[in-house]
């Protein structure tokens, strides 16, 4: 039987996807070209362990430019590259078949009420199946009109070689760090608001924002340590040295630093804006509190900064069994079952082996959004 010639994309080829290819090559008889949008990896791609062909913005791009025949399945990152998008369209004139991967979740917005209608008319008709994060982008392909068989999750996964779990919490010296742009999107005022009230109450409150961004500033006269954007080594030590991790963003459509920090077992103080809460958040390990809100997230970390050390240490083993839901090995898995399902049954394709997050056991703890504790009644009383 012939191997199914298989293609995936991405944009910018950020270091979890890169660890993501590499689990995915691993597999016997594993064929998969990669095409990549230009960022800051562009022509560096001699020390991945396999090729990519990188494209830029605006190019004029077809499978014979790229030195690639046409592949039979195509992973096409989302619909808005127009690059990405062309390459699609070529596949499925060929007959072949195309997986969008989305990373958005349901939001109930304009944009989205409007948009489901031009998504079943302008994509839906061109695309297979999808590749999502995880519960909250199901939800929003289900909105869109997407059948439910041919949505899988497990799109993003940090990688486990390089974040591992640390010592107990109770052990560690910080109480949270921070990971991402100091941008009004990351809810970056909200946390100097936070962080000063509860110092102003006496809590230490003991803060590192590793990052870059336009308030760095804020962050420095606010007498909150930071350091610049990092190698995923460092990352990794200094979320070993926390233990919570807080996400305070308006938006991240799922957010890999939270997958990074629950591998090391840090516990989480997310905001209702951070996709990957139905994941990895639980009433065992982490706090909830509302997007844009000051006052309900100064509540979840006086919560957070309020726990003994039993709850601690489930705290530990609850995110750390969390994050092994995901991984580049599952989501390798994940890819090459879909491709034998859509070689195998054409455009309708049934769930892969692997284990869904959506579906596997993890007996009371369940991360849907219902069940984790929110904190902006007490924040705002």
């Amino acid at each position: 039987m012939r191997t199914p010639r298989v293609a995936i994309s991405w944009s910018g080829l950020p270091r979890y996807a890169e660890a993501q290819v590499r689990a995915a090559l691993r597999m016997p008889g594993a064929v998969l070209d990669v095409i990549a949008l230009r960022g800051p990896k562009a022509g560096l791609d001699g020390d991945l362990g396999f090729p990519v062909h990188w494209i830029t913005a605006g190019e004029n791009v077809s499978w014979t430019r790229l030195g690639l025949g046409v592949p039979d399945v195509f992973f096409c990152a989302g619909w808005s590259a127009r690059e990405f998008w062309v390459l699609a369209h070529a596949v499925k004139r060929q007959g072949g078949r195309v997986v969008c991967m989305v990373d958005n979740n349901l939001k109930h917005s304009l944009r989205q009420k409007i948009g489901r209608y031009w998504f079943r008319m302008q994509v839906l008709p061109h695309i297979d199946a999808v590749l999502v994060p995880g519960n909250g982008a199901r939800e929003l392909m289900d909105y869109f009109g997407v059948p439910d068989k041919a949505v899988y999750t497990g799109l993003y996964a940090a990688d486990g070689e390089v974040f591992a779990a640390g010592p107990p919490l109770a052990s560690r010296g910080r109480d949270f760090v921070f990971v991402g742009q100091f941008i009004e999107r990351k809810g970056v005022r909200d946390l100097i608001r936070a962080v000063e009230r509860l110092r102003a109450e006496g809590y230490a409150c003991e803060l590192l924002a590793i990052g870059e961004g336009g308030l760095l500033n804020a962050l420095s006269k606010a007498g909150v340590a930071t350091l610049g954007f990092s190698a995923p080594e460092t990352i990794a030590q200094e979320l070993q040295r926390s233990r919570f991790l807080v996400l305070p963003s308006l938006e991240d459509h799922w957010g890999v630093v939270v997958h990074e920090a629950t591998l090391s077992g840090c516990g989480l103080v997310l905001a209702t804006g951070v996709g990957s809460r139905h994941d990895l958040l639980s009433i065992e390990n982490g706090f909830l509190s509302v997007s844009g809100n000051a006052d309900s997230l100064y509540a979840a970390m006086k919560a957070a900064l309020g726990v003994d050390e039993s709850w601690m240490d489930r705290c530990w083993r609850v995110s750390t069994d969390l994050a092994a839901e995901f991984s580049p090995r599952k989501w390798a898995a994940t890819v090459w079952g879909i491709v034998a399902s859509l070689e195998a049954v054409g455009a309708a394709p049934e769930p892969p082996t692997t284990p869904s997050p959506r579906t596997s056991e993890r007996g009371d703890r369940g991360t849907n959004h219902e069940g984790v504790r929110s904190l902006s009644e007490d924040a705002t009383r």
